[in-house]
């Protein structure tokens, strides 16, 4: 069944999280941004997928959503610019937020989610996915 496991990503400083079983509850800051920090292992290589899926239970609590990789020198790229909910296309997995022709041959050992809230609603985050070529 059902964990409660956020599978080692972590909220940023300035936004809240809390894990229940299948659901990942994240609380932006006061500035109505957040962020999302995957595990530090990651050897995450956007030249390999197509996309990243981002399944969320009420997918109108972002505004915007863009994704950022760290390369193994520290320093965050932008993979995905924030990009206005009404501009992604909707899957059944979730919002799709297309990699193509990213820094393709760099690899990044972390990516993180930003996203702004639509009137700083939680954001309760099901899945995040790599979407393979």
């Amino acid at each position: 069944g059902m964990h409660a496991d956020s599978d080692g990503w972590v909220a940023a400083t300035g936004t809240q999280a809390s894990v229940r079983p299948g659901k990942f509850t994240l609380q932006a800051g006061a500035d109505g941004t957040g962020t999302l920090e995957s595990p530090d292992d990651l050897a995450f290589k956007p030249a390999d997928y197509r996309a990243i899926i981002v399944k969320t239970a009420a997918p109108e609590a972002m505004a915007t959503v863009g994704v950022d990789g760290q390369t193994a020198d520290g320093k965050w790229i932008a993979l995905v610019a924030a990009t206005d909910l009404s501009k992604l296309a909707r899957v059944s997995a979730g919002l799709l937020l297309p990699l193509a022709g990213t820094q393709s041959d760099v690899e990044f050992r972390r990516v993180r989610l930003n996203w702004k809230t639509n009137g700083n609603q939680p954001l309760i985050l099901e899945r995040i996915a790599f979407y393979v070529q």
